[in-house]
């Protein structure tokens, strides 16, 4: 049951892309060039371009949200595109205005920030221009993101000097900055299955925010069971019902496996306001 369930949904939502990543991306950079021909455009990776004016330092342009927000309304495309590029040219100017509304919470695998960091390492990055971020449980790690309207960057440790956050306070804000910036969160609840859907990039990012975290708003009896196996996914089961919680963790295997931008096949249970490990023997 819980897999047909599961099926349908990705069905879904592979259906709303009319554009690939990667085509998306190219369609985008050609477009920003004869749009900006006194900006240097470079293609980093599919949703990831690096703007270079004059001497400038390069901006560095994530279209993850962008790409998302076509996903999940293709009919507004070129809106979209445009109220991207009508922001485009304030981010190439040197010095772009931190501001603290901007810091939302990143909820990655630990494993990305590992891999992360010793890319930034072998590029010869300075340690002030890394990532900050901290331990969420010894699966997950939150990080801090600069989103903009027109791009999206990691917050460094060069920038907390000026923001004057860390620790709990500067999750505090990113975590009510979040539930500001996100689009309707949708429940799809079938079959004792509820899928969360919060625009395709924040859904694991939820994990931050407490209040979302009421049992009655998924129909729970026992405790929160979730699982974010991959970007964009994020599903919630009940604790009691151990079959349904048993299916989730091979499903999320199988989705880790098989997505672009996988995270990890764990089950996590919320206790005492957290999330935890939910162990293999654990809910069956």
């Amino acid at each position: 049951m819980l897999a047909s369930i599961v099926t349908t949904f990705l069905r879904v939502r592979r259906l709303l892309p009319r554009t690939k990543p990667g085509a998306f991306t190219s369609d985008l950079l050609k477009r920003f060039a004869a749009r900006y021909p006194g900006i240097a455009f470079e293609l980093v990776e599919d949703l990831h371009l690096k703007a270079t004016l004059s001497d400038q330092r390069p901006t560095e342009l994530y279209l993850g949200n962008l790409y998302a927000g076509y996903c999940s309304h293709p009919e507004f495309k070129e809106i979209l595109v445009e109220q991207y590029l009508s922001f485009l040219a304030a981010q190439t100017e040197p010095q772009i205005e931190l501001l603290p509304k901007n810091i939302v919470p990143i909820v990655k695998d630990a494993a990305f920030v590992i891999a992360t960091e010793q890319q930034l390492k072998e590029r010869g990055v300075e340690a002030k221009h890394s990532l900050v971020h901290e331990p969420y449980n010894e699966v997950l790690t939150i990080l801090y993101g600069v989103d903009s309207p027109a791009s999206f960057r990691y917050l460094t440790p060069d920038d907390l000097p000026e923001i004057r956050l860390d620790g709990q306070a500067l999750r505090s804000l990113a975590a009510e900055n979040l539930k500001h910036i996100l689009p309707e969160i949708r429940i799809e609840r079938n079959g004792g299955l509820s899928a969360v859907s919060a625009g395709g990039v924040y859904e694991s990012s939820l994990i931050v925010v407490d209040d979302f975290w009421k049992k009655e708003r998924f129909e729970i009896t026992g405790e929160i069971v979730i699982a974010v196996p991959a970007r964009g996914f994020l599903f919630v089961v009940d604790s009691a019902q151990a079959p349904i919680v048993l299916a989730l963790r091979n499903t999320a295997a199988k989705i880790m496996r098989t997505e672009q931008y996988p995270m990890t096949d764990h089950l996590f249970i919320r206790k005492d306001g957290h999330f935890v490990v939910l162990g293999r023997c654990d809910g069956r």
